[in-house]
C-alpha cells in the first residue's frame, strides 16, 4: 500500500485519465477537490503533540510474526453489525456500479468503494485508538466505524471521484468531442 499526497494540473490530469487503456491503477487513488474559500490568517496555532503523540502510538505497534519469527500482517475483524453494513454497502456499489453510464475510470472507482470503505473503517478505529486512553489496540471494527467509513465514501470519495473522472465516462465519440476542442 502507498500514500501519496500532492497536486497535478488539470490538462497532464486529462491526458492521465483519458488513456483508453484501465488497468485499475488510477482507480485505486481518492482524489480530492477541496472547496474554494478565500484565504485568511489562522486565529490560533495548532498544537501538534496530540497528533505527535497519537503516531507515536501508531508506531509502537507491534506486527504480529509467523512461524519463523518474521513479520506478517494482522487480521482485525469486523463485528457482526459491521458485517452486516459491508454486506448492504457491497451490494449497493454493485447497483452503482451497473448502473454507471459509459466505462472506465469512473466504473472501476465505484467498483473499489467497498474496499476503500473497509481501509477507511480500520484507519478511523486506529486513530481513534491512537488518540485515546485506551490502552490495548482495537481487536475488530466496530458497527459505528464502518458506518462512518460508508459515510465518507458515499457523501465524500464516489462524489470527487464523479468529478474527476467524468470524462473518462464518455463514449469514445464524444470524449473524442471533448478532446478535440481543447
Amino acid at each position: 500500500s502507498v500514500s501519496l499526497v500532492g497536486c497535478i494540473q488539470p490538462e497532464p490530469l486529462s491526458s492521465l485519465l483519458l488513456k483508453p487503456d484501465d488497468d485499475g491503477m488510477v482507480a485505486r487513488f481518492c482524489p480530492f477537490w477541496p472547496l474554494l474559500s478565500p484565504p485568511k490568517r489562522p486565529m490560533r496555532m495548532s498544537d501538534s503533540g496530540c497528533a505527535e503523540q497519537a503516531f507515536g502510538r501508531l508506531h509502537g505497534l507491534k506486527m504480529p510474526t509467523d512461524y519463523e519469527g518474521d513479520p506478517k500482517p494482522d487480521f482485525i475483524p469486523f463485528s457482526k453489525a459491521a458485517q452486516a453494513h459491508l454486506d448492504a454497502f457491497t451490494r449497493e456499489a454493485f447497483e452503482w456500479e451497473r448502473e454507471a453510464e459509459g466505462s472506465g475510470l469512473l466504473v472501476s472507482s465505484i467498483g473499489k468503494a467497498n474496499g476503500l470503505s473497509v481501509r477507511v473503517a480500520l484507519i478511523l478505529t486506529f486513530l481513534d485508538w491512537a488518540a485515546s486512553d485506551q490502552v490495548d489496540p482495537p481487536v475488530e471494527i466496530s458497527e459505528d466505524y464502518y458506518i462512518r467509513a460508508v459515510r465518507f465514501v458515499r457523501d465524500y470519495a464516489l462524489p470527487m471521484a464523479r468529478m474527476t473522472y467524468a470524462e473518462t465516462a464518455l463514449k469514445p465519440v464524444d470524449r473524442a468531442a471533448v478532446m478535440g476542442g481543447r
